[in-house]
């Protein structure tokens, strides 16, 4: 079933990735493992044909993280968000829709049905609290070979992609936490008694940017 069939309404398509990506980041988990599984359940959810995550600066300064998830590409045919739509992205930190691969040489190579069928939209992924200052600085981007369809669908997809970026700045943050500065746990007493629960860790959102991320799904879900 297509996405644009499926008998859920956008803005119900949208609440249940966004909690399926919060469910995603969990506490005490590796940053690494939330960002592949957050990408993941947006392929899962959306229907998404692949996304794509390019985080700057790490592993080290000046270096690029790409993580992406979906369908896998034919041997030997480029796969990406490619340079110029990526670069553009980033270097203005606006989001970006083409709505026809085939229209733009970013996908030049791709399968006659990846371009007949797929448009793609990008959106970066900003530090936290940086937008409402007026700053808007970026650590990333977060991309998406999309379905085709009407402009209006695909804006309203681009803005569940900036809610979805704001979740996974909070962990690209943690992220670059770990690697700068690896945690090591003190080991546990072996007399001490273990009363940690046993059940599936619950996301527990503390920090201010959190919070906005929660209010903006309960204002979708209204």
């Amino acid at each position: 079933m297509s996405f644009y069939a499926s008998g859920e309404s956008l803005p119900q398509k949208f609440l249940v990735a966004l909690r399926a990506i919060l469910d995603e980041n969990v506490p005490g988990r590796p940053a690494r493992d939330c960002l592949d599984a957050m990408l993941a359940r947006i392929v899962e959810v959306m229907g998404y044909h692949r996304v794509y995550l390019e985080l700057l600066d790490l592993p080290v300064k000046n270096q690029r993280l790409s993580l992406s998830r979906g369908k896998e590409a034919f041997f030997g045919t480029p796969q990406g968000p490619g340079p110029i739509a990526l670069g553009q992205t980033l270097a203005t930190r606006r989001s970006l829709i083409i709505e026809n691969m085939a229209d733009h040489p970013d996908f030049y190579g791709r399968p006659a049905q990846e371009l007949e069928n797929l448009a793609f939209i990008c959106v970066p992924v900003l530090v936290p609290g940086t937008e409402a200052l007026g700053q808007r600085q970026a650590i990333g981007a977060l991309c998406a070979d999309a379905p085709k369809a009407p402009p209006v669908f695909l804006e309203s997809q681009r803005d569940f992609m900036f809610t979805a970026a704001g979740v996974i700045a909070v962990t690209a943050l943690r992220l670059q936490e770990e690697i700068v500065r690896p945690r090591t746990r003190p080991a546990r007493p072996e007399s001490e008694p273990n009363h940690e629960p046993l059940g599936k860790p619950k996301v527990i959102a503390v920090s201010k940017s959190m919070r906005l991320v929660l209010r903006q799904i309960e204002q979708a879900a209204q």
